[in-house]
């Protein structure tokens, strides 16, 4: 819901956004510090649902490995 609903806010939006689900739905959400959430600006944005244990963990970009023979016009870049 959080993505779906508000993928596009703004840095500031997203964190009145998680003050809000936490007050009203009283939605499990990772446990974030109020610290890291006002120096690190961390919201539930930069976490995902883990499949081996289904916890929540710290959202990491998967490192991009280029294939061996660039061919410019096939080149699909996850983003």
């Amino acid at each position: 819901m959080t993505w779906s609903f508000a993928g596009l806010f703004e840095i500031d939006d997203r964190m009145r956004f998680q003050r809000e689900i936490l007050e009203k739905c009283n939605a499990p959400l990772p446990n974030i510090s109020a610290a890291r959430a006002q120096t690190d600006k961390e919201t539930v944005f930069d976490y995902c649902v883990s499949y081996e244990n289904k916890a929540w963990k710290m959202w990491e970009v998967p490192e991009w490995v280029p294939p061996k023979r660039l061919i410019f016009s096939q080149l699909l870049i996850p983003t």
